[in-house]
């Protein structure tokens, strides 16, 4: 999924950047051993998920470089919440996920075709609104949590529950039980 032929144009184009890559590069195809040879690309290795959020604190900006394919095309990003949570803006590839968020939720994320040029340019205007929209991509990532999304969740099931006569429940506790006990 990770785009490596553009983002090895925009490191090699963008000098004056540091990209700092979190994880295994073996998970990506073997063209990612050519981020390696760039001076200014640094990688951690595979890292303890605790550990993550002490290294996003360092960084300025989050990047999604995904390809856009049929398969992006259905899939939606878990780091999206990861940088918004810290306040990060986020740059990311078209795919048809981050088209919906981008449509519903002005000055969250910075979409950028799938050319280094744009990128690169998304990465400048990211870097200069950096602390302008804080507080929005915040509250964005807040309002997107597993919690919250399972209070919708109940809230569907218990509208269409009372709507057919069944009394109120809840599902959350019924659900656990269930889990626990099998």
């Amino acid at each position: 999924v990770f785009d490596i032929d553009l983002m090895s144009n925009v490191i090699k184009n963008s000098p004056k950047f540091n990209f700092l890559f979190i994880g295994d590069l073996k998970f990506y195809n073997t063209k990612s051993i050519k981020l390696k040879s760039f001076k200014n690309c640094y990688f951690t290795g595979e890292l303890n998920n605790d550990l993550v959020p002490l290294y996003l604190k360092h960084i300025d900006i989050g990047i999604i470089p995904y390809l856009v394919n049929q398969f992006t095309n259905g899939v939606y990003s878990s780091k999206l919440n990861e940088y918004l949570a810290l306040g990060l803006p986020v740059i990311t590839t078209k795919f048809n996920e981050i088209n919906l968020i981008k449509n519903k939720n002005k000055n969250l994320i910075y979409l950028s075709d799938n050319d280094y040029i744009d990128f690169k340019e998304q990465i400048k205007k990211s870097l200069a609104d950096k602390e302008k929209f804080k507080k929005i991509r915040i509250e964005y990532a807040f309002s997107n949590s597993w919690d919250k999304k399972f209070i919708e969740i109940e809230r569907i099931i218990d509208n269409t529950l009372i709507n057919v006569g069944f009394k109120s429940q809840d599902w959350k506790k019924n659900y656990l039980r269930i889990i626990k006990n099998y």
